[in-house]
């Protein structure tokens, strides 16, 4: 008697469509937390330059 394994294919849900060429869903994801984490660093320099700014202006 033999028994039959289900097989289920995933695609690439998760990326849009254009760029299912160059990405597969584990690769969008980390692409995805790179991005978040490069706008997150990003939205703390700004923060942290506008408060030194704020208490020592470099210029002027």
């Amino acid at each position: 008697m033999s028994q039959q394994t289900a097989v289920y294919e995933v695609g690439n849900d998760q990326v849009p469509e254009v760029y299912r060429d160059f990405f597969d869903n584990s690769d969008w994801t980390l692409h995805k937390f790179t991005v978040a984490g490069s706008w997150s660093f990003l939205i703390v320099a700004v923060v942290a330059h506008i408060l030194v700014w704020l208490w020592r202006p470099w210029i002027g």
